[in-house]
């Protein structure tokens, strides 16, 4: 073709031109940026878990107001709550080790 040249202008390689500035710092930039995934995630997974627990606190609310027996329901929700308590307790130690 007329006017074309197929010779590389700069005195760069091709093999060097691709990327060279990503892969000084593409662990450090992945790292974090896994890292931020992971907060966010938690943070979007702690909303939709504390929707979700306040629904079935509810719904188990009565259940117990229909199954229990009127003079065991203060022991029946002391019991209930800390289980909930100590569930919930275990699911936030385990997130924030992953994220340690």
């Amino acid at each position: 073709m007329v006017g074309v040249s197929t010779e590389p202008t700069s005195d760069a390689t091709p093999e060097e031109d691709v990327g060279d500035a990503d892969v000084s710092d593409g662990g450090v930039l992945d790292s974090d940026l896994r890292r931020y995934l992971q907060i966010g995630g938690l943070g979007l997974a702690s909303l939709f878990a504390l929707v979700s627990a306040v629904g079935f606190y509810r719904s188990a609310r009565r259940a117990i107001d229909v199954w229990v027996a009127r003079q065991y329901q203060p022991a029946f929700d002391a019991g209930f709550n800390l289980v909930v308590l100590l569930a919930m307790l275990a699911v936030v130690v385990a997130l924030l080790r992953r994220l340690e």
